[in-house]
């Protein structure tokens, strides 16, 4: 009889901690929008973290905006050392997307935390 009451409260035990370790992990996530006009690029301040999502090797890098504002020029994926430029897609009348392009015709996307 003890140790049926003994399992049972292991049991209780590991299923609460089960519960609430994956509730407090949620609060961990960073998430990161992307950034969609040349205004939105150049209000971001430095020392913002940032993301690139590479269009040849589908990489996400996460780093920090700089004080020289490196990533409104560009910018160049650690995994497959493609390089990207900045380029302006035009989208509706008076818009405009804000992208990278590579010269091997990757795109790219910058993003800011949301």
């Amino acid at each position: 009889m003890k140790t049926k009451l003994i399992i049972g409260l292991l049991l209780s035990a590991v299923f609460s901690i089960g519960i609430v370790v994956p509730a407090h992990a949620d609060s961990q996530y960073e998430i990161y929008a992307p950034v969609s006009t040349p205004e939105q690029a150049e209000s971001i301040k430095p020392g913002t973290k940032i993301a690139y999502t590479c269009g040849a090797c589908g990489a996400v890098v996460v780093t920090t905006a700089d004080k020289d504002g490196s990533h409104l020029r560009g910018f160049t994926c650690p995994g497959c050392k493609e390089k990207f430029v900045r380029e302006n897609i035009g989208g509706n009348i008076g818009t405009v997307t804000y992208s990278y392009a590579s010269e091997a015709g990757h795109h790219a996307k910058l993003c800011v935390i949301h």
